[in-house]
């Protein structure tokens, strides 16, 4: 759905040397002389494998893929070596040759490159990307699992002998948490690890972006019918992908050491904000919207990391991390009452300019005119894309024709669809202006009272019912009833000013900019638009 073109662009703007091409560097001490990078796909031909049991076997397909780089002289520190990273098929890179490559990237940097955009393309709306990865990889692959005297093979067909290609999106669809890679990667397959707090010599940091749960659905949702069925098979089958137990399980010890977090934090006057990062909206494609959005998120995850070295990740001071550390009484982590836990050594303390607190930034509003530009632009991505999609799907003229036809007529819908999805959001997150609530709601509940006003402007319905408003936003009749009566109070001029009104014998809500305009609004006039369309009503 987005032209992709650009993040080409920018992988080879990435890995072109800045400046005259040199062949040395100083390496990073704090960086691994053999830095290991694994990038999670999601490999949509998939891995195929055939199971022995007895005399028969079965055949079982894997979608979840990954590569493996082995990045050289970056960096000077001590490299993990244990049996299962040296045994696993990877592919080594140097910095030298990418520093040395002068007016054009390295091909093998150039798939690496291509590697980090399709473990990010998420489906639909990002490009996929095609990847050649040669059988040897799959065949000398260690897979994340404790392993015994046997080992998993895929069974590709006889036409796949050299290397085998693939389409592939975001590694994330499937594998959004690889904390697997990265602990088999330090420790090997063993069965036990240090992971107290004294003993602890190594650990995985995760960094989660999206902090907010997925979505879960209202009562009688989906209903049993074959489109909702299916338009909830997606979101139920990635949930389930990403849900892990064997992680879940570890991460609830409050002793073990050998795995942290860094999530998305903000708190405003000592209370947690509902939603923490501006780019979470259209499922985290929000940061497409509007730069400020990604502006503040980059200031939030600076000022949330350097909460968490200057408070969380420590470890005791017996440990022989910080044992011999100068200094470590200046850089102590206070004990946790609430958790019992006692006090701590920072593992990496703040010196400098990083002492400073980075400040909180402040929460982005998207104009009303930049929300205006963002549409007329989709609209002409639709006007271009939409053709060719019809153009893919046949090559008779007649049904082309009737393709154009439909697409003459539906066009205004299909755009009317995307402003409320994208209005519905940003009004329910606070970050449109124009749209503040008034003082007697912000006071008291605004986040639901937002909530509220994003199921006005809902896409899927033309009119609400406070019994669908309370269904779908999860909130008690009460409060929906007093935020609707509130509203209808707004100014005239206000962008959410409501319309209320009768229809099948029930009170319907919709905002004021919704309701039957003109020609339209005439009794008999809109009798025949609803024979033509009937509203939605919930």
């Amino acid at each position: 759905m987005l032209n992709a073109k650009l993040l080409d662009q920018i992988k080879t703007q990435a890995l072109l040397p800045f400046g005259e091409p040199s062949q040395t560097h100083p390496p990073y001490a704090y960086v691994a002389e053999d830095l290991h990078v694994f990038m999670t796909v999601s490999n949509l031909r998939g891995i195929p494998f055939t199971v022995q049991f007895g005399n028969s076997t079965y055949g079982m397909q894997t979608h979840g893929d990954r590569a493996h780089y082995k990045i050289g002289h970056l960096g000077s520190g001590a490299s993990a070596h244990n049996e299962w990273t040296d045994s696993d098929s990877s592919e080594s890179l140097s910095v030298d040759d990418l520093l040395a490559a002068g007016p054009s990237v390295p091909p093998e940097w150039d798939r690496y490159g291509t590697c980090a955009l399709a473990s990010s393309a998420f489906p639909i709306g990002l490009a996929p990307r095609h990847l050649a990865t040669p059988l040897d990889g799959y065949l000398r692959r260690s897979y994340p699992i404790t392993r015994g005297a046997s080992a998993i093979r895929p069974s590709f067909p006889l036409d796949e002998r050299t290397e085998v290609a693939s389409l592939n999106v975001d590694g994330g669809l499937i594998n959004n948490n690889p904390f697997d890679y990265a602990q088999f990667c330090l420790i090997g397959d063993a069965v036990a690890s240090n992971t107290d707090g004294a003993e602890a010599d190594s650990a995985v940091i995760m960094v989660a972006p999206f902090p907010e749960p997925p979505a879960f659905l209202p009562k009688g949702q989906p209903v049993d019918e074959l489109v909702p069925v299916v338009r909830a098979l997606f979101p139920a089958l990635m949930n389930q992908a990403r849900f892990k137990v064997g992680e879940i399980v570890p991460a609830l010890n409050p002793d073990d050491h050998s795995r942290f977090l860094i999530a998305p934090h903000r708190r405003l006057d000592g209370k947690e904000e509902r939603y923490t990062i501006a780019c979470g909206l259209l499922e985290g494609f929000g940061g497409f919207l509007d730069e400020k959005f990604r502006a503040h998120d980059f200031q939030l995850g600076r000022r949330n990391c350097q909460a968490f070295l200057r408070r969380t990740f420590g470890v005791p001071d017996s440990n022989p991390i910080v044992a011999g550390m100068s200094g470590r009484q200046q850089f102590r982590i206070a004990p946790d009452h609430a958790t019992g836990q006692p006090p701590k050594c920072t593992i990496i303390p703040l010196l400098g300019d990083a002492q400073q607190e980075v400040p909180l930034p402040h929460w982005p509003r998207m104009s009303q005119a930049n929300f205006e530009l963002l549409l007329v632009r989709i609209k002409g991505r639709l006007r271009n894309i939409a053709p060719l999609l019809i153009q893919a799907q046949t090559t008779s003229p007649l049904l082309r024709w009737i393709g154009y036809l439909g697409l003459f007529f539906a066009r205004g819908r299909v755009l009317e669809y995307i402003r409320f999805a994208i209005l519905s959001d940003l009004v329910r997150r606070d970050q449109i202006e124009g749209w503040e609530l008034p003082p007697n709601l912000a006071a008291n509940g605004a986040d639901d009272a937002r909530a509220v006003l994003a199921e006005l402007a809902s896409p899927s319905f033309t009119f609400r019912t406070v019994r669908g408003i309370v269904t779908k936003a999860h909130l008690p009749i009460d409060f929906v009833n007093r935020a609707l009566r509130q509203l209808s109070q707004a100014g005239e001029h206000k962008p959410f000013r409501l319309w209320q009104g009768w229809m099948e014998g029930e009170q319907v809500f919709t905002l004021a900019s919704r309701k039957p305009k003109g020609f339209w609004s005439l009794p008999g006039i809109r009798r025949i638009g609803d024979w033509l369309e009937e509203p939605a009503i919930d």
